[in-house]
């Protein structure tokens, strides 16, 4: 069994990957690489929710959390996009509150 510690690393670091897949496939730019990329960004924010919900504190997850929040508000349009945007604006200003270092 997984140390807390463990698992939030193990859970930060699919985020991270998740997050480079999405990356790779908006290069891609096929038929279905967007709505793949967009599926990637969302199964990276599940994965940094987990880590915070573990570690309130946890700077990089709530960055990165922002981060594909932005990316994935920027494939989408009119309210969507400013619900997402609001989204990663609250992980980001959290992340700020928490560590001025990022």
């Amino acid at each position: 069994m997984l140390t807390t510690d463990e698992s939030i690393e193990l859970h930060y670091n699919m985020g991270v990957a998740f997050g480079g897949l999405a990356s790779c496939l908006r290069e891609l730019e096929t038929r279905n690489s967007a709505s793949q990329a967009d599926d990637a960004l969302q199964s990276a924010c599940e994965r940094y929710e987990c880590v915070v919900r573990m570690d309130e504190n946890h700077s990089e997850a709530l960055n990165n959390w922002g981060a594909a929040l932005t990316q994935l508000a920027e494939s989408k349009g009119g309210e969507e996009a400013g619900r997402l945007l609001e989204l990663a604006a609250g992980k980001l200003g959290t992340c700020a509150e928490t560590n001025t270092s990022i």
